[in-house]
């Protein structure tokens, strides 16, 4: 007995040590950052062509609500989406041109949400705010939200942001030898409490692994100069020159920063659209994921 319990006492010593050694080997291998040589403080132009779901997606990991933003941004720009200004209020017309209008399939996703807002394919920044206050209007955008979101993280996922994750055999290994000495424990009667504690890990390492990620060596730097185009423009007013305001508005948006974009320039009457329509829709979102999910799942238990 006193064999089997120097054996018990020796593996648990042992794995307690793979443990730690394994959590330092996936820090290493899958989330402390490549060493690059951009240190500036600022990047005065945009670092690169990424379009809004692929910065979100290099920036965030995943699809930000204010993305949404630039799909009808660019639904303006490619002419699907009429825009005019009277009676204090944005008015929109949705433009049916097939063949004539290309648009990727989030586009269509979101044009199809618009579809849903006012009579006839027109409507105003104001009706769009009341259609998002109503019952239908939060079912509508939580659909067609989440739908928007799949397909465009499909069309942004072409290039690899971030490393494919190391040690994954590792911890299962670790995790499931960590099982073994826990029941061991028990059925052998040591009850130990580091016999016992070994729970932790075994919880921890696979949890630890799913929240790890490193972008690759190209895109940390990549993302280091996003970080500083980002300072660059919060501190707009401390540069003599600054060119192509404009072009900056959907990286702005994407970068949380179309407050300092506006504040910059409030004169500017294309960078305030952006801003009130930005404002319209994050309330939409805002509204209908606090208020809008019981209806929703309502809906899909009923079928």
């Amino acid at each position: 007995m006193e064999i089997l319990t120097f054996i018990y006492y020796f593996l648990l010593i042992v794995w307690y040590i793979g443990a730690m050694t394994l959590i330092i080997y996936l820090y290493n291998h899958n989330y402390k950052p490549y060493p690059n040589s951009f240190n500036q403080k600022y990047y005065k132009e945009l670092p690169s062509d990424l379009d809004a779901g692929e910065l979100s997606l290099l920036l965030y990991r995943k699809i930000e609500p204010q993305v949404f933003t630039t799909v009808i941004l660019s639904l303006i720009k490619k002419g699907a989406l009429e825009l005019k200004f009277y009676d204090d209020d944005y008015h929109f017309k949705i433009v049916n041109a097939p063949g004539r209008i290309k648009l990727a399939r989030s586009e269509v996703v979101i044009k199809d949400f618009l579809m849903s807002i006012g009579k006839m394919g027109e409507f105003s920044l104001k009706e769009m705010a009341v259609f998002c206050g109503t019952k239908k209007g939060d079912t509508e955008f939580l659909f067609q939200f989440d739908l928007w979101k799949k397909v465009l993280r499909r069309e942004s996922s072409k290039r690899r942001f971030f490393d494919e994750k190391q040690g994954y055999g590792m911890v299962k290994l670790v995790k499931n030898f960590g099982i073994l000495l826990l029941i061991a424990n028990f059925i052998g009667g040591y009850h130990l409490f580091t016999g016992y504690s070994t729970i932790l890990p075994i919880l921890f390492l696979p949890f630890f692994f799913s929240i790890l990620y490193r972008r690759t060596e190209h895109y940390s730097e990549e993302y280091e100069k996003w970080m500083a185009f980002g300072s660059y423009l919060d501190h707009l007013k401390d540069f003599s020159e600054v060119k192509d305001i404009n072009d900056f508005t959907i990286s702005a948006i994407v970068l949380k920063k179309i407050d300092a974009l506006y504040n910059y320039k409030q004169n500017d009457k294309s960078i305030k659209f952006a801003k009130e329509l930005h404002q319209t829709l994050m309330k939409c979102y805002r509204h209908a994921y606090l208020n809008g999910n019981r209806s929703f799942t309502s809906i899909w238990s009923s079928k």
